[in-house]
């Protein structure tokens, strides 16, 4: 038995039934969609034409938005039971998961199917039937009544068999494994309790317990049989007909006396007693020797128990659950009518109260409640209800509520329930997803239905964003429906709102499609228009189409659209790969973005020819980009463009300069131009650095800006050192820099000349005095040109200091020499340290010739140990010595070989006069092994 279990209080889970636990008020019969219908035949005698609903209008008009889910349905059982109850009344009630049986108050019994169709009626006792039980194969049905009589009717074979006992029997419930073992229990008003068995001697009515009051119900569960009496409830072990428990009532329980006792099973070892107002939870509980049973729960209840059953919660809860059927105290006036002071009494006098379905857990926490309007119940007192359960078809747990002229089906509300509860109230984002979860679930609702449905209600609420979202999951991959509903919201002039969930793949819709949605967004929204031609592929929608269109549009000159259409049509064009088209757009928007498409699609060719405009965009990223592109253009293609412009052809240059002085050499002369223009600073440096400018250009420019410093290195590099030390002396009057000058130069008469010049002036004079001490020049010729009648401000102490920074020069040298000479010493001293030192032979070393280890072998030999570490077998060392010997004769005898035929040659030239040789020298020549030839005059001798 299975119900749902989740939060329906003021929102719900989508995807998951709500939670009845959250439930507090109850829950009106007519506020189920699948209420009690009360237009089925009208029942004769005193209830023809009730109103099932009678008593629900205020409760109709109470309802709100915020109305709970019901988690039970209800159904009244039709069929043949209007016309059985038209001429009696139900008596005792019993329910199978394959039929249903009735007993009445004539006597009579009456098999039906689950939709009450009667199948058979069985007449078996001559007063009413007090109680049905049917075993678990439902092969058997045991009857009993106040005719004293017990009968167990076979429902295959129709045949029965009578039991007499001598009293009136309150209960029977037969062996759950009656069919191959017939047993059977069952108690009378007089408190007697009997075991009917069957043996080989014939039928034993055994008599298990009596004398604490008439007997009120009986049930057995597997080994388990527990049955009521006026004190309590008792329990046995049906095999070992031992006792396992006595259930007390507590004493101050209400209304005992005046309804039944009743006892169901949750599970095997878990019994549910429901009488009075009391509710107790007993378990039974082994320790392998004896069996006890003990109350886990037990609570008091605002009305009184007419029937229990147990309960299952989906998802299941921990408590023990359970439903119980309520008929409420008159202390609650429940379903009093307005200006109606009669009251339910406890003697059954006074109009009677509908009774409730409540279902609750053993912790008291009520999780639903519905009131029932069954028919007849102002006239029904409490022993006139009861409640059985069973299992349906589809493993559905079903409540039968029975009075005696009605029996309601009620069963936990389904998924589709649950779908059809949210459809009704507009939750389609809820019952949408409650269907996608549990589609297996579904027996009625289909996904896309629900799905279409919530799209028409979007629509019709003028939710159309919503609605736009949500096509995706409705339309999927079918093509015809997506472009009829894209039509329609462009009907609706929402077109835009549909644009961002048009899909390009699977399916990929019709060409005009996608030009009607960007021809929209061409007029109406330019800048969403550049996000779907990022995102929609080339070749969805017609190219050639697009451009035009945005051309048409920028040719009405709307400035306010216009640089977003400019975009845009550069984009096409970059996907259109009409590349020199969109660079001139986007050199036309002064956009970076040219940059990054030149890099990424290598367009530097259609690009080189704006170089100027690129470098007015970003001069940084242009020369970048030149630099990269180096071996596609030309310095003078570039320098062309931009002649005009003197400082970025400065910039420019500069950047070749310093990549590569060798680049742009044909611009050098300008370069000094620009130089000196621009960046004066760096004049300098691309002088010393490059070497393809005219020198006296260039002196001419830097004496006509005064630039002394860039003066004095040309000059010096046209070889005038001596201009150059003017220039230093008279216009930088920088005598530091021309020590310096004159050091470097290495030519001593640009000392005289220093010396001279300086002898003119006492300031320079002193300076140079001061500064000379601290370079490698001759001090003491500076000193004996000095004039002895010359004034030098501190000469003293100008020649003290020369003094002293010559006596730390030596000092310095004097250092460095010993410094070098304690080096050597101890480098030395680590060589021979080294040299006498041992070196490790171990069974690992091997020998540097043959790579055979030398310690551990089976040979016996010397062992060669060299300073580097290095071993060797003397075998292998003196081999080695051997094969270098002979080497050096091999190459000492081809040098004697080459020498020879080299003085053969020269022989050959020597006159016939020196009278040295032979005639034949040819043979003088080949007699000659190992000599040497000397050169006497003019003339070459062989020695022998």
């Amino acid at each position: 038995m299975e119900a749902r279990q989740d939060d329906v209080k003021g929102k719900e889970v989508a995807g998951q039934l709500p939670d009845p636990s959250s439930v507090d008020a109850k829950q009106s019969f007519s506020n189920d969609n699948e209420n009690i219908d009360d237009d089925e035949d009208e029942y004769e005698d005193d209830y023809e034409d009730e109103d099932l609903d009678e008593g629900d209008e205020d409760e109709d008009e109470d309802e709100d938005d915020d109305e709970d889910e019901p988690i039970l349905k209800y159904q009244r059982l039709s069929e043949s039971v209007p016309e059985i109850l038209a001429t009696d009344s139900i008596s005792c009630f019993a329910a199978h998961e394959k039929f249903l049986m009735i007993g009445t108050r004539s006597g009579n019994i009456h098999q039906l199917d689950l939709n009450g169709n009667e199948i058979v009626k069985l007449s078996t006792h001559t007063s009413p039937i007090n109680f049905l039980h049917l075993n678990t194969t439902g092969d058997f049905v045991a009857s009993c009544s106040d005719d004293g009589h017990v009968v167990v009717t076979n429902l295959f074979s129709r045949s029965s068999k009578r039991y007499r006992f001598n009293q009136a029997i309150n209960c029977v419930c037969l062996s759950p494994a009656y069919s191959s073992k017939p047993m059977f229990v069952c108690g009378g008003k007089k408190g007697e309790f009997f075991l009917s068995t069957k043996s080989f001697f014939g039928d034993s009515n055994k008599l298990i317990h009596k004398g604490e009051g008439a007997i009120g119900t009986c049930s057995w569960h597997k080994n388990y049989v527990a049955w009521s009496n006026d004190f309590g409830v008792k329990a046995i072990n049906a095999t070992t007909r031992i006792p396992i428990a006595y259930v007390a009532l507590p004493s101050d329980a209400m209304n005992v006396s005046s309804c039944r006792c009743s006892i169901v099973w949750s599970n095997d070892t878990t019994m549910l007693v429901g009488w009075g107002d009391c509710v107790q939870v007993c378990e039974i509980q082994s320790n392998g020797k004896r069996e006890t049973m003990k109350i886990t729960a037990a609570f008091r209840t605002e009305y009184t128990i007419c029937g229990i059953a147990p309960f299952e919660l989906d998802p299941p809860s921990k408590k023990v659950t359970m439903a119980v059927l309520a008929y409420p105290n008159a202390s609650e006036g429940v379903d009093k009518k307005e200006g109606d002071d009669s009251k339910r009494q406890e003697d059954g006098k006074g109009p009677g109260s509908r009774p409730e379905l409540r279902v609750v857990n053993a912790a008291q926490d009520e999780i639903s409640s519905d009131s029932l309007p069954v028919r007849g119940y102002d006239m029904c007192k409490v022993t006139d209800y009861s409640l059985s359960t069973t299992f349906g078809p589809s493993d559905e747990a079903l409540y039968y509520i029975v009075s005696p002229k009605d029996v309601v089906v009620a069963r936990p509300r389904d998924w589709d329930d649950h779908v059809s509860w949210l459809i009704n109230h507009e939750l389609y984002d809820e019952a949408l997803e409650a269907a996608e979860n549990n589609q297996k679930r579904l027996k009625s609702h289909k996904i896309f239905d629900i799905r279409e449905n919530y799209l028409n209600h979007l629509v019709e609420i003028g939710e159309f964003p919503r609605a736009a979202s949500f096509c995706p999951r409705l339309l999927e991959g079918k093509s015809e429906l997506w472009e009829s509903w894209i039509h329609f919201f462009e009907e609706k002039k929402h077109l835009t709102t549909i644009a961002p969930f048009i899909p390009v793949e699977k399916p990929r819709l019709n060409s005009n499609i996608y030009d009607l949605v960007l021809n929209h967004l061409i007029r109406t929204d330019p800048k969403g228009l550049l996000g779907y031609l990022h995102v929609w592929p080339v070749g969805i929608y017609s190219m050639e189409k697009t451009i035009s269109a945005v051309i048409d549009r920028l040719n009405q000159k709307v400035t306010q659209q216009s640089s977003d259409l400019m975009r845009a049509l550069g984009e096409l064009y970059m996907m259109d790969k009409q590349f020199e088209k969109a660079v001139q757009v986007y050199l036309q928007l002064r956009s970076d973005e040219v940059f990054k498409y030149v890099r990424s699609l290598d367009l530097f060719n259609h690009v080189k020819s704006y170089v100027l405009q690129m470098m007015q965009l970003d001069e940084g990223k242009t020369i970048d980009l030149l630099l990269e592109n180096l071996h596609r253009f030309t310095v003078r293609e570039v320098a062309e463009q931009l002649e005009d412009n003197p400082r970025l052809l400065h910039v420019f240059l500069h950047a070749l300069f310093t990549k590569d002085p060798h680049l742009g050499a044909e611009f050098h002369n300008k370069q000094v131009e620009l130089y000196a223009d621009f960046e004066p600073q760096l004049l300098l440096s691309f002088l010393k650095n490059s070497n393809f400018y005219h020198l006296e250009e260039a002196l001419k420019l830097c004496q006509s800006r005064k630039m002394y410093n860039e003066m004095v290195f040309i000059l010096k590099r046209m070889g005038s050192t001596s201009d150059a030390l003017m220039i230093i002396i008279y216009k930088l009057q920088d005598v530091k820099r021309a020590i310096e000058f004159v050091e470097n130069s290495k030519d001593d008469e640009l000392w005289e000349v220093l010396i001279k010049h300086s002898l003119e002036s006492k300031l320079f004079l002193s300076d140079l005095l001061g500064h000379v001490g601290d370079h490698y020049v001759d001090s003491l010729k500076l000193v004996r040109q000095i004039p002895e009648e010359k004034e030098i401000p501190d000469l003293k102490q100008k020649i003290m200091n020369i003094f002293i920074d010559k006596q730390l020069q030596i000092s310095v040298q004097e250092g460095c020499a010993g410094l070098l000479e304690s080096d050597c010493t101890a480098l030395n001293a680590e060589h021979v340290s080294l040299s006498r030192g041992g070196v490790l032979v171990d069974n690992f070393s091997m020998c540097k010739f043959c790579g055979r280890y030398v310690v551990g072998t089976m040979r016996s030999e010397g062992i060669h140990v060299y300073t580097g570490g290095e071993v060797a077998h003397r075998s292998c060392q003196e081999k080695d010595d051997k094969e270098r010997a002979l080497a050096r004769e091999m190459e000492k005898e081809r040098t004697v070989q080459q020498q020879a035929k080299s003085s053969k040659g020269k022989l050959n030239d020597v006159s016939d006069h020196d009278g040295y040789l032979d005639e034949d020298g040819d043979e003088a020549l080949g007699t000659v092994t190992k000599t040497s030839r000397r050169r006497i005059g003019g003339g070459s001798v062989l020695l022998r």
